[in-house]
């Protein structure tokens, strides 16, 4: 089983095995009377339906722990679960993604060949031993997109695939199977590259075709990509490809699809920048980054990392000006701090992860994990309404 050990760390809190907290509140539709309103607990990530109704997400069983992949209508609050009664899909699902048009979505699947002992790192957002799958909005039928096969000693991984703004093409990252050169603290997670295709449908079945990679910057350490811009020229996406950059110093780049340019739109080599996000017109990112918050890491490539993380949701302009962050669930003193302690439950770390966008621009669907008083990690699908919360005052970063 050698090999599957330096993928641990790239689970953000999910590979502790979140546990549903007794003092998670029941989730609720937002009435606008508060910033935030409770989605789910136990997720891992998340996407909008084109029209901003349906929230899709990865939610985990407490039956057999396994994740699934969820749905609820925002509007009467009435949730689904659309992989549960695939019968090729009982291992780890989730990562899921609308077509802009609503005919399909695609995730990511564990294979089901995949040892019990390994399935800790096919979680979403880890994704050991995956493939790229789509299914129709209903899950009722499901198609594998790509066939990689389970390897233990040089396993591959797939992350968070996303469609083009015109449907029409299919982006994600995914981990090759090489470790890296040995020795080197920045290949602790292997070697990954972009992965975009043509997406195809005949005759009800979709498809991929014209597969091509992608290798930016000067070290193809790790990337996680998080979609096309609008104009579908550029991609948006978190690594650390610069040479000497380390894990926790990942940041936001922008790469160009024609020309092969990299762009670095975040500098901070000290703090944890990821999960970006477009807001529809382009004009805007929203991340989750770690500046300001002092959190260390001692050890990389162990899961005891996991134990000091902590980041919010910033937003910046396109370019990377003017960065700000948008939450303070880390301040002692904030009402943001006082409406989780209220609504979720005390905790003393919190770690924003997945962001996501409503096609509209004026709600965010993000996944936060904390660790509660008893040191049980956890996590928490809010619903924030983002257009109130980028009217206020810019807030300060830090503790």
């Amino acid at each position: 089983m050698a090999g599957i050990g330096r993928f641990g760390a790239i689970s953000l809190l999910i590979a502790l095995g979140l546990a549903l907290p007794a003092f998670a509140q029941s989730p609720g539709a937002q009435d606008g009377s508060e910033p935030f309103s409770v989605v789910d607990v136990r997720t891992a990530d998340q996407a909008w339906s084109p029209d901003g109704t349906v929230l899709t997400y990865s939610a985990r069983s407490t039956e057999d722990w396994y994740y699934d992949i969820w749905s609820v209508d925002l509007l009467s609050m009435r949730y689904r679960c659309l992989t549960c009664s695939l019968s090729l899909l009982r291992k780890h699902n989730g990562s899921p993604a609308w077509r802009p048009d609503g005919s399909f979505m695609v995730f990511t699947a564990e294979n089901a060949d995949v040892l019990p002992m390994a399935d800790a790192q096919a979680v979403p957002g880890v994704g050991v031993n995956c493939n790229v799958w789509a299914m129709t909005p209903d899950g009722r039928k499901a198609w594998p997109l790509t066939r990689y096969a389970t390897d233990y000693a040089a396993p591959r991984a797939v992350l968070r695939p996303q469609f083009s703004q015109d449907g029409t093409r299919l982006f994600w990252t995914e981990a090759v199977g090489d470790p890296g050169p040995a020795g080197n603290r920045g290949y602790a997670w292997g070697i990954w590259q972009l992965a975009v295709a043509d997406f195809v449908v005949t005759d009800g079945v979709p498809s991929l075709k014209n597969l091509q990679h992608h290798l930016p910057g000067d070290r193809v350490a790790f990337y996680r990509g998080k979609g096309f811009a609008p104009g579908d020229r550029y991609l948006l996406l978190a690594g650390n490809p610069e040479k000497n950059q380390p894990l926790n110093g990942m940041d936001i780049y922008e790469y160009d699809l024609q020309t092969g340019r990299l762009t670095r739109l975040t500098r901070t080599a000290d703090a944890w920048d990821d999960y970006p996000s477009f807001g529809p017109d382009g004009r805007f990112i929203v991340f989750s980054s770690g500046r300001g918050l002092g959190a260390a890491f001692p050890e990389l490539t162990h899961p005891e990392w996991q134990k000091y993380a902590r980041s919010e949701m910033w937003v910046m302009d396109r370019n990377g000006a003017n960065a700000r962050p948008l939450t303070r669930f880390n301040q002692a003193d904030d009402p943001d701090r006082e409406w989780f302690t209220r609504r979720v439950g005390a905790a003393s770390r919190f770690f924003v992860g997945d962001i996501e966008l409503d096609p509209a621009g004026n709600r965010a669907a993000l996944n936060v994990f904390y660790e509660g008083p008893d040191g049980v990690v956890g996590s928490v699908l809010l619903s924030l309404n983002l257009e109130q919360r980028m009217k206020e005052p810019p807030r300060k970063p830090g503790r």
